[in-house]
């Protein structure tokens, strides 16, 4: 799953790359991001889920005002999960299981330069994949066996964060809200994430293969 998700984006950063600068000042750099942090329910629904370690993997993206970019994101959301709701196909609730939530959002962003550091902000739709597991149990054959049940949903996803540059490595922090439009255990699933990590600056790369 995440393999598709990855082609996605990798095709919409073809689509957009040509409008970068091939002398690009500190707002015309193409950078790829990775990071490291967690997903925070928020609202009745933390009744149900609670954080696991995730990651994320975007782009950014220069348009032709250093002010504004395009800000491809996939989400590899984790959440331990507890059944609080009873399960139709099911007799039994699970306990001490995982849900997972993957997200591509494609978002516009504004940038605010101070020196080695900018801020930004971005805001803009997402399209999530979910999986949530449920307990089937076989009395008779004294076993049982967790499934998992896959939706799509449409929803929203902005926030804000900061990257800085120190020598040759680019160190960001981000923050963001990611809500749906689909109910997870009787309850809107919404979820605060706070991740951290590096940019690579690609620039030259893409100048030299486009």
């Amino acid at each position: 799953m995440r393999i598709i998700f990855i082609i996605i984006l990798l095709s919409v950063f073809g689509h957009a790359v040509g409008q970068v600068s091939p002398d690009p000042s500190p707002g015309k750099k193409v950078f790829v991001s990775s990071g490291l942090g967690f997903g925070f329910p928020v609202g009745d629904i933390n009744q149900a889920l609670s954080p696991k370690v995730s990651n994320i993997l975007g782009l950014n993206i220069p348009l032709s005002s250093d002010r504004y970019f395009l800000y491809p994101v996939v989400d590899f959301l984790r959440f331990s999960y507890d059944e609080v709701v009873d399960n139709p196909d099911s007799e039994f609730r699970l306990q001490n299981g995982s849900l997972n939530m993957y997200g591509l959002s494609i978002m516009p962003g504004i940038n605010q330069f101070l020196g080695s550091l900018r801020l930004y902000a971005y805001a803009g739709p997402s399209l999530q994949l979910i999986y949530e597991p449920y307990i089937v149990v076989d009395i008779s054959a004294g076993q049982a066996d967790i499934k998992k049940t896959s939706s799509w949903t449409a929803g929203l996803r902005g926030g804000m964060g900061a990257h800085y540059r120190m020598g040759d490595f680019y160190l960001f922090v981000e923050s963001s809200y990611v809500r749906n439009f689909r109910e997870t255990q009787g309850s809107d699933l919404s979820v605060v994430t706070l991740h951290g990590g590096l940019k690579t600056d690609v620039t030259m790369l893409i100048d030299k293969i486009f």
